[in-house]
């Protein structure tokens, strides 16, 4: 059973008990919850069934909002966008397919949908290059049509729905409830969005939360989570920031500790750095929940934002250099916490306006902290001197055995002196550095050596891949000088001994 896929899971079942038994205990491993009513029923099922309740090692919690007060109009414009991005899937829509939806998909696909024109980056507004209809003159066409008055209708009663479920508390209550009876919970994911395959597939392997599987293709499905209007007086609530907090409250209410966190997988959006604050005056009854609720953590898996790549460094004009994000408190004490770690993802990709925001060393990680169980390190959009980089990953992290970079920016120091360190330092360490990612000082100046060769190099030795043609193999050795000495002092021996060998 434990190679069936989840329909035939769904027919074993039905065979006899025993083989529902054992059939229950993979079709129930993962389980979705989410501030909707057909999401909260199957929620509320499965944590009061006393069998089921056991198989249960897996939380996915959906933050994708139904945003309150949408009109008629905009409807119409967000279903045209998430039409369009449909179209890589037209080989699966069927010939049968309702008259009306074809109609509709035609109007969408006569227009010349350019990604460029599609976002004004100032507003993020949509404008698109147009072969047929105005997308004004498809509004007036569509909005009295029973495709767009169905769908219109369904998400306007999720919306009041989730609205009133969030503010009235239900949903957090529901929440704690059903954690209490899921006494083999061992992870927690947290999505702000529908999966892209519930986005772009027409066929019947939709996945995501009960709501989501069964969501029509051309009803406007939820937004990814963006903010509460009236969650402040004066301004909008940050992404993901409530329902990071309702799933820390909720995990110390119902005094239930994982060993597993997640959120922003999957190239689904992260949480706002905002959410770490720590001096916020109209949330001071959250303060200190993560900590609560994440101390003994084994495995953490945390974006920041949505994704960024080097094609968003390209772009920039000149004087358009990177941002660091600030006033963050609250992530290195988070981080402190976590004694018991294991495992630490941390995609700091998260883009302000025009530029992009990297995160410190002295922002992150807590200097006088020492994880001694964590084996594995995946870090991106990091920025940090040489010193402190290998301090990290040598000193703070002891037991690494395999290290991720992404996008990284060194302040002070050369890579060519970390990359020698770690090859001498990290015998037994696999290391890698992201295929889309690069090592750089600053917007223009980058290390030009091709990512596989540093790798190979760090684990297996031979040349280092930044010397000249001219240049003797040991010459590598010189780069050691380069470290600060007060680090070089508390290196393995095996780095300290290889001074000596070091040419002038």
């Amino acid at each position: 059973m434990e190679s069936l896929g989840r329909h035939d899971l769904k027919s074993t079942r039905l065979v006899c008990k025993t083989w529902c038994s054992y059939a229950s205990r993979f079709l129930f491993d993962k389980i979705y919850i989410a501030p909707n009513e057909t999401d909260l029923e199957v929620f509320d099922a499965i944590t009061q069934d006393p069998i089921l309740s056991k198989c249960v090692r897996q939380l996915v919690y959906d933050g994708s909002e139904f945003m309150p007060g949408l009109t008629s109009g905009s409807y119409v414009r967000d279903l045209w966008t998430q039409t369009a991005t449909m179209f890589g899937t037209r080989s699966l829509i069927p010939d049968s397919i309702d008259s009306q939806i074809k109609d509709w998909t035609s109007d969408v696909a006569r227009q010349e949908f350019s990604l460029k024109d599609a976002v004004a980056i100032k507003d993020w507004t949509y404008d698109v290059a147009r072969r047929g209809l105005s997308l004004e003159d498809s509004v007036a066409k569509w909005r009295n049509h029973s495709l767009i008055n169905c769908g219109y209708r369904k998400y306007r009663e999720h919306s009041v729905y989730q609205q009133k479920a969030l503010q009235s508390g239900d949903f957090v209550e529901s929440l704690v409830q059903g954690l209490s009876r899921l006494g083999c919970l061992e992870s927690v994911t947290l999505e702000g969005g529908w999966p892209y395959s519930v986005q772009t597939s027409l066929c019947d392997n939709h996945h995501g939360t009960p709501l989501a599987r069964g969501w029509h293709p051309f009803h406007l499905r939820p937004h990814r989570w963006s903010w509460e209007p009236e969650a402040y007086e004066f301004e909008e609530l940050p992404d993901g920031m409530r329902h990071y907090w309702i799933i820390t409250a909720a995990l110390v209410r119902a005094q239930r500790h994982i060993d597993e966190f997640a959120v922003g997988r999957n190239y689904l959006p992260g949480i706002s750095p905002e959410v770490f604050e720590r001096n916020d005056p109209m949330r001071p009854s959250t303060l200190g929940l993560d900590i609560a609720a994440f101390s003994e953590l084994k495995r953490l898996h945390l974006s920041l934002g949505d994704c960024i790549s080097l094609a968003d460094f390209d772009d920039f004009d000149d004087g358009s250099a990177p941002v660091y994000s600030d006033n963050i408190e609250g992530l290195p004490k988070l981080l402190r916490s976590m004694h018991l770690l294991q495992r630490l993802d941390l995609d700091l990709s998260y883009s302000c306006e025009d530029y992009p925001s990297l995160f410190r060393y002295d922002q992150v990680f807590p200097q006088v902290m020492t994880w001694n169980n964590l084996e594995y390190m995946g870090l991106g959009n990091f920025a940090s001197s040489a010193t402190n980089l290998l301090y990290l990953l040598l000193i703070q992290m002891p037991n690494l055995k395999n290290v991720r970079l992404g996008i990284t920016q060194l302040l002070e120091g050369s890579w060519e002196s970390v990359i020698e360190c770690l090859r001498q330092c990290s015998h037994s360490m696999t290391f890698e550095i992201d295929n889309e990612s690069t090592l750089w000082y600053d917007e223009d100046t980058v290390l030009e050596c091709d990512n596989e060769d540093i790798n190979e190099y760090v684990m297996r030795g031979g040349r280092h891949p930044c010397l000249s043609d001219g240049q003797p193999a040991y010459a590598s050795g010189a780069y050691m000088l380069q470290i600060d000495t007060s680090l070089r002092d508390r290196l393995p021996l095996e780095a300290k001994s290889s001074r000596t060998h070091v040419p002038i």
